[in-house]
């Protein structure tokens, strides 16, 4: 070659060659982030367990270059809820909460960094505390640096991707007997979950952690608690809380007040449920008979009327009822209820204990019986006003009190009667002045105006009717 030409030709690479530049590191990238165990479709529970938040990054130096990744999840409006960092992944990584120290737990046990060539993927294990907000459509956002500064991000990598839900309610909140007997035993049963969106009272049935429950209570309509359960079923959420209702014939209305583990708010169910149940008891309202002053052997009727307390159901045909051991039938025509009863021997009988009550309706068996009903069985009792003769001659006015009964009973008065049947002969007997004991005898009916005629005892003395009232009543002793 000639050596000009080679002179020139150095010159020229001399010359260009100061135009090539020097290669340097790729900046590191951000590839996506994402939460790997949501629940439902797309939730994130309080308390309910860690969730994988992971950032992927890529630098074209080796995942070894990166010495930061951070994320944050933020609200629909991008604004910052929470942020967690992972600093120097290139030697002994570091990790910590910057921001919702207060809402949010970091499980630094668990979190990791992995490296694969020039790809590197940290994984954040979050959980939600109680008293973390309720954020709907919430964003992950993702910052990558490496060893010499170089950055990437703030990147959004997700948008309207989760709910973090710290809500509780209750569903098929129920009971098994909506009206029942008061002062009686009851049960309110339902399931306790997450709300199934932050913004709604819908339950998902995901249930809270049992670990999580101190006491699931029930509150009256006063927010007095009346019973409570420490237990829920794993899995499932089921609660049963067993109770007494109020001795009182009302509308009890219930809710569920939830205690659970700090930082929980303790307070009612959110969704508001209720369940409502009637403490109801049947009265006798009204009790009367037929005839209360009845001849020994006649039947009476005793009739009652059985009414709820709590809003005037009356018992009918389908129920039983039973006083002084006496079955009482319903009459639909007359709305009532009824029994026959009669006696054979003379005495006062009282009508004042409730034996049993059925209603079939709503199935209550308590019953009060306000009443005491008193029915006397006794003798047909006369009072005759007549002449009576002694031989024959007027002797004075006698007023004698007779009392009829079936059988040949004897009586210790100044003036009695006795009778063997009725319409049959009749015997009485009387004390005059002196003590002398008088008997006479009667032939015809006591309802007509006819002589007695002596008992052969007492020949002699005859009694005439003139007048007479009659009573039934028992027998004085």
């Amino acid at each position: 070659m000639d050596k000009r030409v080679f002179l020139i030709l150095l010159l020229l690479f001399t010359s260009f060659s100061s135009l090539i530049p020097t290669v340097i590191a790729t900046d590191p990238v951000i590839v996506f982030g994402e939460i790997t165990n949501r629940d439902g479709v797309g939730h994130c529970y309080s308390r309910k367990r860690d969730y994988r938040f992971r950032a992927y990054v890529l630098d074209d130096d080796g995942a070894t270059d990166i010495s930061k990744v951070y994320l944050r999840g933020t609200d629909d409006g991008d604004a910052t809820i929470f942020e967690v960092r992972a600093d120097n992944l290139n030697s002994t990584p570091s990790w910590s909460i910057e921001t919702g120290t207060d809402i949010i737990d970091l499980n630094i046990s668990s979190c990791s960094w992995v490296e694969d060539g020039d790809y590197g993927m940290a994984n954040f294990y979050i959980s939600f505390e109680w008293d973390c907000p309720l954020y709907g459509d919430c964003g992950i956002f993702v910052y990558v640096e490496d060893s010499n500064g170089n950055s990437d991000g703030w990147e959004k990598v997700k948008s309207d991707y989760y709910d973090i839900i710290s809500k509780l309610v209750t569903v098929n909140l129920g009971t098994e007997d909506a009206r029942d007997d008061i002062g009686e035993s009851n049960k309110v049963d339902g399931y306790l979950g997450y709300a199934l969106y932050y913004d709604s009272n819908s339950s998902s049935m995901v249930p809270p952690p049992t670990s999580e429950i101190n006491l699931i209570h029930l509150h009256n309509s006063t927010h007095d608690s009346v019973a409570s359960t420490p237990t829920i079923t794993p899995g499932a959420g089921y609660f049963i809380i067993s109770f007494n209702i109020p001795n009182i014939a009302q509308l009890n209305t219930y809710h569920v007040y939830i205690d659970i583990v700090d930082d929980y708010a303790d307070g009612d169910a959110l969704d508001g449920d209720t369940v409502s149940i009637i403490g109801d008891r049947y009265n006798v309202t009204s009790f009367w008979a037929s005839d209360y002053n009845p001849q020994i052997g006649d039947n009476i009727t005793l009739y009652a009327i059985f009414e709820s307390e709590y809003d005037s159901h009356i018992c009918d045909g389908d129920d039983s009822v039973t006083i002084e051991d006496l079955q009482f039938n319903y009459d639909p025509l007359e709305e009532y209820c009824f029994a026959e009863i009669g006696k054979d021997e003379e005495g006062t009988y009282y009508f004042d204990t409730l034996n049993s009550l059925y209603e079939n309706t709503y199935e209550i068996y308590d019953g009060n019986l306000d009443y005491n009903l008193s029915i006397t069985w006794g003798y047909v009792q006369y009072e005759l006003y007549g002449l009576f003769y002694e031989n024959g001659t007027y002797s004075g006015n006698v007023t004698v009190n007779a009392h009829f009964t079936g059988s040949l009973d004897t009586f210790t008065l100044e003036q009695y009667i006795e009778k063997t049947y009725e319409n049959q002969p009749i015997m009485f007997s009387w004390k005059l002045e002196g003590g002398a004991t008088r008997r006479i005898y009667l032939i015809e009916n006591i309802e007509t105006h006819y002589l007695f005629t002596p008992y052969d005892e007492y020949a002699g003395y005859s009694f005439e009717i003139r007048d007479y009232s009659g009573v039934i009543g028992a027998m004085d002793s």
